[in-house]
């Protein structure tokens, strides 16, 4: 499955903040979570950045002050989203992870959309994709995992309402 974003997208020659069997422990065990496999292999190979000049994929791996990006990032969307969940609950009918059923979130576009898993199982492998746009109720669920989201979005063989098409077909790793 990477290999197809591969070959849209090249790979940093120096990624930065790339995972390994180690720090996929590391955090799996910290977060309580069994990541998707196409979740992990993205983060092996290109490791935290910009994909598509649009894309920030969230790292687990990634440290921020006294924590870590992911932690901090998922912590955020969970409360903005719960919080607004509760003023208008027709409108946000999934719950929270480790909810069955809920979201969890693994990335975010660069206008603010949200990225999230739509866990129906346990086995990471039957993981959907949602799209929260920015700043509204509109989301759109794709029954496919992240990678297979973001390859087709690039070949531009899916459209996402969210947002337009994508024009560029680089991964600009974050500075350090």
């Amino acid at each position: 499955m990477i290999s197809e974003l591969v070959q849209l997208i090249s790979v940093p020659k120096n990624p930065i903040f790339n995972v390994n069997s180690q720090s996929i422990a590391e955090f799996s065990s910290r977060l309580g979570i069994n990541f998707p496999s196409d979740y992990l292999e993205y983060l092996e190979v290109y490791g935290s950045g910009l994909l598509a000049d649009f894309f920030h994929i969230f790292n687990p791996n990634q440290p921020y002050e006294h924590s870590y990006e992911y932690d901090l990032l998922k912590a955020e969307m969970q409360e903005g989203y719960l919080d607004i969940k509760s003023e208008f609950p027709q409108l946000y009918p999934f719950e929270y992870y480790p909810s069955q059923y809920g979201i969890l979130p693994w990335g975010r576009t660069l206008n603010g959309d949200e990225l999230y898993w739509y866990i129906i199982s346990k086995d990471p492998k039957t993981w959907q994709v949602i799209v929260w746009q920015s700043h509204s109720p509109n989301y759109w669920l794709y029954p496919m995992n992240m990678t297979q989201f973001l390859i087709k979005l690039i070949a531009e063989e899916l459209e996402c309402p969210a947002f337009s098409i994508l024009t560029s077909k680089k991964f600009q790793p974050w500075q350090i």
